[in-house]
């Protein structure tokens, strides 16, 4: 019994989480959770004084909801950053995928001392 479930594990195909965007009269459009978040990244690297960002999408019933761990760049201001970070956010996944966004929560996780800041 045991060799069978490591049989049937050993090629089980994992499938993407993935969220619905659209229903066509063609079909389904969807996303992957995992390209959602790259987006997050790509969002995130415009703004100033972000060192390193980590996302994790959530379906919910409304559409999504986004969590974004950040490391800031030292003496940023962090609520006016966090806020730009929500804002822009939001905006984009509106604009660009067409997906409601019922949350965004941010989380600095470090305020790095490395003084190698990205080339802007």
């Amino acid at each position: 019994l045991v060799s069978f479930f490591l049989f049937r594990n050993t090629f089980r195909v994992k499938i993407p989480t993935q969220t619905e965007i659209i229903n066509t009269s063609l079909g389904k459009i969807k996303i992957t959770n995992s390209a959602l978040e790259h987006m997050v990244t790509k969002v995130t690297r415009e703004i100033n004084g972000i060192k390193e960002t980590k996302a994790i999408i959530k379906n919910t019933s409304g559409g999504i909801a986004i969590y974004i761990q950040v490391s800031l760049l030292p003496d940023i201001n962090i609520p006016e950053t966090t806020m730009m970070i929500q804002t822009k956010v939001k905006e984009y996944f509106g604009k660009v995928v067409g997906i409601g966004v019922e949350e965004v929560r941010v989380l600095v996780t470090k305020l790095s001392t490395d003084l190698k800041s990205r080339v802007e």
